[in-house]
């Protein structure tokens, strides 16, 4: 069977210092930040992965499939934690996932329905290693979509000049 991770997805932006940098320029950029990197590992890795974000204030649908990642956006009044409880109740196969937070409620849950579980910092510090070696296996340079717009806004100034 294919492990699977479940991972509080804002929990994991909060915890890690270069995602937190990112809320400086908005939650949507942090949030994409988490998903670019989510999608690189799972490239690397071959896994399912499922993130919950709490979704009462980024009006996204509650559930979509994007680049090979489960999205799960709460509803209000529901939080993020509720619907990870919720996932973990309906697994079918418990000891093939591993949930990603460090909120102690949300892992002690986990693990009381016989889940693996990871502090958010732990997984990232692992999972950095796995990205830099991808990464650096690409011929071509990656760049997030707000990089890409700022030589695109400076391209055209110049043109226009």
């Amino acid at each position: 069977m294919t492990p699977e991770l479940l991972i509080d997805g804002y929990n994991l932006i909060f915890c890690i210092s270069d995602l937190r940098a990112q809320l400086q320029q908005g939650l949507e950029i942090a949030r994409d930040e988490l998903l670019h990197k989510l999608i690189t590992f799972r490239a690397n890795k071959k896994m399912k992965i499922t993130v919950v974000f709490d979704g009462s204030q980024v009006g996204q649908p509650n559930k979509i499939k994007q680049n090979g990642l489960y999205l799960y956006y709460s509803i209000a009044p529901q939080k993020a934690d509720e619907v990870i409880k919720i996932l973990i109740q309906k697994s079918r196969n418990p000891r093939n996932f591993t949930v990603i937070s460090s909120d102690n409620e949300v892992a002690g849950f986990a693990r009381s329905h016989g889940m693996s579980t990871l502090h958010a910092e732990e997984f990232y510090r692992k999972y950095l290693v796995v990205e830099n070696k991808y990464d650096s296996a690409q011929t071509e340079p990656n760049m997030s979509k707000g990089e890409l717009q700022q030589w695109l806004d400076l391209f055209n100034q110049n043109h226009s000049s």
